[in-house]
């Protein structure tokens, strides 16, 4: 997912990647969702009447994937409102049009907000699809599965839990110390990974936005793509080809491209 917006219009949505085989995308008719609107607009609605600006419902459907070799079914549930937006007329005024625009709650089984390489340990491949599962509902409790994810990053390079001295639980700060001595090549990710840490943290103690979260992925989607499959180099390379044979076409394989 490139970016995180609290609402979406149903054709944005569509653009999401299939979860299972991550090369489709999402299909479904706006005309489909089951629609009812929340207590709140009906009540408005008895005193007021109707009124665009102020309706607000509860939304669910069913999205199928793009990809005929896929053909996954997602479940979609999501709160709606109306969003006024106004076009230039030949007259010089401006015509009102209304536009259905969607805050999603639930995808089932989740969208992936950030990718899951195969090269990824199994158990953060894992974690990421629990936070996936939270991340539209209650983006704190996201948070702190991404931490989780961090400690199993960590894990993965056998980076003690337990300080032997001590006898004691080491802290996810010490493991991260621990892991930029271990493995000097990744200094450079260290501050990364505190940046991440910290955002856990703060989950912890109160509530984070989703913009925060959708951060922490985005941070960590670049430490993983970098330590796994090591695309910075990869793109290095490629471009190394292109330069030295002058955008000629080439024969020669240099692996899997690194997207």
């Amino acid at each position: 997912m490139e970016k995180y917006k609290e609402y979406y219009r149903f054709h944005e949505i569509s653009q999401f990647k299939c979860p299972r085989c991550d090369t489709g995308t999402l299909v479904g008719d706006e005309k489909n969702l089951s629609k009812k609107n929340t207590a709140e607009y009906e009540n408005y609605q008895r005193a007021h009447g109707p009124d665009p600006e102020f309706a607000s419902s509860r939304i669910s459907g069913v999205f199928d994937c793009s990809n005929s070799r896929c053909s996954e079914s997602i479940s979609f549930v999501a709160e709606s409102r109306v969003s006024e937006e106004y076009e230039p007329d030949s007259r010089g005024s401006y015509d009102v049009d209304y536009v259905s625009m969607y805050r999603p709650l639930l995808f089932d089984p989740p969208i992936h907000i950030i990718g899951l390489s195969e090269n990824y340990p199994k158990f953060v491949k894992k974690c990421l699809n629990d936070c996936f599962k939270v991340f539209w509902i209650d983006p704190s409790s996201c948070g702190n599965r991404i931490r989780v994810a961090l400690e199993g990053l960590l894990t993965h390079f056998k980076v003690p839990r337990i300080n032997v001295k001590k006898k004691t639980p080491k802290s996810l700060h010490e493991r991260i110390e621990y892991f930029k001595k271990k493995y000097p090549k990744y200094n450079k990710y260290a501050d990364n990974l505190l940046a991440i840490k910290w955002l856990g943290n703060t989950a912890s103690h109160r509530e984070l936005s989703h913009n925060d979260v959708f951060k922490a992925f985005q941070i960590l989607d670049y430490v993983l793509e970098e330590i796994f499959n090591n695309r910075t180099e990869k793109i290095k390379e490629l471009s190394k080809i292109i330069v030295d044979s002058k955008g000629k076409r080439t024969t020669k394989s240099h692996g899997k491209p690194p997207f």
